[in-house]
């Protein structure tokens, strides 16, 4: 049945696909096996962590400060080097920013140490992490902590939001760490493929 529902598929679609990308969970042996039978390639393995409310500490650090324009340079630096390719460039975050979408920093003398930046979105329940990052010379002093911590405090404050889910990389031992130690659990184990047409 899958066969024929992927031919109708691609007997349906209006214009030529010339890739198709599935992110399916490891566990998902049915799919995955579909997928390697079109000869698809895996693309990478990334975890799904999730953390509810009630998983969150109170307080908010005192030296995290919201995004400020003496912080442009600093800021679109280490957004350039952190994230080279990447969906949002630092102009893109900086046009976004709003009441519900935040962009938390830590610095010195508008040197940015650190950052992250979050999206809520209270009418679907969700509250987003799309990036943190730390300036390799400021790494190892509890940066990305305390701006975790502040991205969650943002989150939670919305009564709307019950819990956050987010993608890393398997291999991303660093990022990893961080999100457990701010009480992030392991919710699914995924792996990314590509199927090319000729």
């Amino acid at each position: 049945m899958a066969n024929d529902l992927w031919e109708v598929l691609e007997d349906t679609i209006p214009f030529k696909l010339n890739e198709y990308l599935f992110f399916v969970n490891e566990k998902n042996t049915f799919v995955r096996e579909f997928i390697e039978n079109r000869n698809g390639e895996e693309n990478g393995n990334h975890l799904i962590l999730r953390i509810d409310r009630n998983s969150v500490t109170e307080g908010q650090n005192l030296h995290i400060q919201t995004y400020a324009n003496s912080f442009h340079n600093s800021f679109s630096a280490l957004h350039k080097l952190a994230f080279p390719n990447t969906y949002y460039n630092s102009n893109q975050i900086l046009s976004r920013i709003s009441e519900d979408n935040q962009l938390f920093i830590i610095q010195d003398n508008n040197d940015v140490k650190g950052y992250v930046y979050v999206e809520a979105v209270p009418l679907h329940g969700e509250g987003v992490i799309e990036y943190i990052a730390v300036s390799s010379e400021y790494r190892g002093q509890g940066i990305a902590t305390k701006l975790m911590k502040a991205a969650l405090h943002h989150l939670f404050s919305y009564e709307e939001i019950e819990e956050i889910t987010l993608s890393v990389g398997a291999n991303n031992k660093t990022a990893i760490a961080l999100y457990k130690a701010s009480g992030f659990q392991i919710k699914h184990a995924m792996i990314a493929y590509k199927i090319k047409k000729n």
